[in-house]
């Protein structure tokens, strides 16, 4: 059914044959996977392989995975197939790594515009998940949190430019960082400085001071990004 993949972006090539099955009718829709054990003694790959893989499928549209049931084949994936860009295609070589530089600047720009266009509402809207992101110790929260600071400081720059970049490579920019960001955060020292980084953002927003909103990101995501690009998906 499914060849071993070699451990070269090994989660690349395992999306890549499962995208072709799904696109040659070999799986259909409403079709279930094989559970994540049998996929590692098919691809000959890592439990986190097929984990990440399994990921960037359901984040392209073309898998639904229901908890406590397995992954299936999403009825609605030729709709989604062509609101999304090919992952593979774009991850390929060095690319990954140029939708995080992107992503960088986005965010960077978009902090430095918010902080002079943000308003009192959207100050305490972030505020607010700055309070859950400096008291949660679990991943999952903080990995939905941090991505919704993040989505609503690009929002508040009020730059419709930026925002539509930024939203078109969400869904990517979460492929590339939500494993590694996970594991940053499991260390109890990493956390103290993610609550210093996310404090230094908000109180420059908070201020209306553009270079240190964009500075602050910078040192942020400067901190995040050396585990990102040390992880499976750059090596």
């Amino acid at each position: 059914m499914f060849t071993p993949v070699k451990n070269t972006k090994v989660y690349e090539g395992i999306v890549d044959q499962i995208k072709e099955m799904i696109n040659n009718g070999t799986l259909g829709k409403g079709d279930r996977l094989p559970p994540e054990r049998e996929l590692v003694g098919m691809f000959k790959v890592s439990r986190a392989s097929i984990r990440e893989a399994l990921r960037s499928l359901e984040i392209l549209g073309l898998i639904e995975c229901k908890h406590g049931e397995g992954n299936f084949v999403n009825k609605d994936s030729e709709k989604d197939k062509k609101e999304l860009l090919s992952l593979v295609s774009i991850l390929e070589g060095s690319k990954a790594e140029e939708v995080l530089s992107l992503g960088k600047a986005i965010q960077e720009e978009a902090a430095s515009e918010a902080a002079g266009n943000i308003s009192h509402k959207q100050i305490l809207e972030i505020g607010f998940i700055l309070q859950i992101l400096k008291t949660t110790k679990d991943s999952e929260v903080y990995l939905k949190m941090d991505k919704e600071f993040l989505s609503k400081l690009v929002k508040a720059s009020s730059n419709s430019l930026l925002i539509n970049l930024y939203e078109s490579i969400s869904s990517l920019l979460d492929v590339i960082t939500r494993m590694p960001k996970k594991e940053v955060f499991v260390k109890e020292e990493n956390r103290l400085i993610l609550r210093v980084e996310y404090e230094s953002i908000y109180k420059a927003i908070s201020e209306h001071n553009p270079e240190a909103a964009a500075r602050a990101v910078r040192t942020h995501l400067e901190f995040v990004n050396q585990f990102i690009i040390k992880s499976e998906l750059f090596q």
